[in-house]
């Protein structure tokens, strides 16, 4: 499901996703609390204020995003990108570990070069990835075998 929206049509949107982009954390709290903010309101190149956060290292904001139960963490952007892949991308592997906490993360969305989550690992980073998230990956796996084998 997409959520693109010109965020223009809502000055307090625009204001929710440049304060997440550039860190401002007591403004993103506050836009937080009002019912017209959609978290997952995207910018006109697909980004949400987790994929900015995500990609620009915003530790403490994107653990106040994740506290949303509305946010979607497998939105992509217009390449494909999705939060978790700017986070590991950018090398902010305390925001990888917050994502891949979140139940409903998906480790197979692939951007628009068909690369997925485990192809942008480090082989160094792989194995702590692997023993710190054993369930993730099992289901990234899983879902692995679902699509070679078309199932």
């Amino acid at each position: 499901m997409k959520y693109i929206k010109t965020y223009e049509q809502n000055n307090e949107s625009d204001r929710f996703l440049e304060a997440s982009r550039a860190g401002n954390l007591d403004v993103v709290k506050e836009l937080l609390k009002r019912s017209d903010i959609d978290v997952n309101i995207q910018d006109n190149d697909g980004n949400t204020a987790l994929i900015w956060v995500s990609f620009y290292g915003q530790f403490e904001i994107t653990k106040e995003l994740l506290k949303r139960s509305d946010i979607d963490v497998n939105i992509q952007d217009n390449d494909g990108n999705t939060a978790l892949i700017w986070a590991l991308y950018n090398g902010y592997l305390e925001i990888v570990i917050e994502l891949l906490k979140m139940p409903n993360i998906d480790l197979n969305i692939k951007d628009k070069d068909g690369k997925d989550f485990f192809d942008y690992l480090k082989e160094d980073q792989k194995e702590k990835i692997i023993d710190e998230f054993p369930e993730q990956y099992q289901r990234y796996l899983m879902n692995k075998k679902i699509d070679k084998y078309n199932l």
